[in-house]
């Protein structure tokens, strides 16, 4: 399960975020038989926290308006290589 306050709806954590931030937990469950260390008694001890290892920095607009110049340009050399790719 992912904290709601951390996580977006599409799964994705925005930046930025410290190293050790807690996203959530997983919880482990099994269906089959009993194979008594596994208790019923015992789910709380089967969840595990999801922690960010790392921080991430928000980046600057710099960063962002130079990422979009080059997927402009990018896009446009693939669409230029794949219409040459087509006439062959």
């Amino acid at each position: 399960m992912y904290d709601d306050k951390v996580v977006s709806k599409n799964k994705e954590l925005t930046a930025p975020f410290k190293e050790g931030t807690s996203v959530g937990h997983m919880a482990v469950s099994y269906e089959g038989d009993d194979l008594g260390y596994i208790t019923s008694g015992g789910e709380d001890k089967l969840q595990v926290a999801l922690v960010t290892d790392t921080g991430v920095e928000k980046t600057n607009w710099f960063v962002l308006m130079m990422r979009g110049i080059g997927g402009f340009f990018g896009d446009i050399w693939s669409s230029v290589a794949n219409t040459v790719k087509g006439w062959f």
